[in-house]
């Protein structure tokens, strides 16, 4: 959450089983689902948030997987343009220009919330990314950095996420259902690892 402070005594989960930072690739200008990112529109507004973290996955281009395959006329999406990609305007503090969250596994598509100003940049699905082979780096807590593969185990990605915010989400405090990644991503869950990653 943007502004937020944390000490490492919150960090209850560890703080070797928990992500403090991840790795982002910045936009090239070039359409790739991990730097530009879906936005819903009137027609369907909250995107990750309503339909679930894989509703943008329809919008990937199946001949070149790594892109998004719609353009800016398609009728139910919108395309950021200008700043509105990932690792520009950085210091503005929002999830979708320079943080992360394991709600999809590292280099998967990114997705936001409604249009609007406010929306956009808040309700994101924002998954660590590189330009290196199969995964990408993350900073944990504990000052560790470990290279996650893009494989790792994720859980039901079809699953809601947990928010404060009431009825789309589940509530503040229930173990991740992202599965390993889920877990690596929050703090304060209970949730214990005990496999290699």
């Amino acid at each position: 959450m943007p502004r937020l402070q944390i000490a490492f005594r919150e960090i209850l989960d560890g703080l070797s089983n928990t992500i403090a930072m991840g790795e982002i690739p910045t936009d090239l200008g070039d359409s790739d689902k991990r730097t530009q990112a879906v936005q819903g529109n009137a027609t369907n507004l909250g995107l990750g948030r309503v339909n679930g973290p894989t509703f943008c996955q329809q919008f990937v281009d199946p001949l070149r997987p790594q892109f998004w395959g719609y353009t800016h006329a398609t009728p139910a999406v919108n395309i950021g343009s200008g700043t509105e990609q990932r690792g520009m305007i950085w210091s503005y503090g929002r999830v979708f220009f320079s943080g992360c969250n394991t709600i999809l596994p590292p280099n998967r598509e990114t997705c936001l919330g409604d249009a609007t100003a406010a929306a956009m940049h808040f309700e994101a699905i924002t998954p660590p990314g590189s330009r290196h082979q199969g995964g990408c780096y993350v900073l944990m807590a504990d000052g560790a950095v470990r290279f996650i593969t893009d494989s790792i185990e994720a859980g039901n990605s079809s699953s809601n996420s947990s928010n404060f915010q009431g009825a789309l989400y589940l509530p503040c405090g229930v173990q991740s259902p992202f599965g390993l990644w889920g877990s690596l991503g929050s703090r304060a869950s209970k949730e214990t690892i005990d496999k290699e990653f």
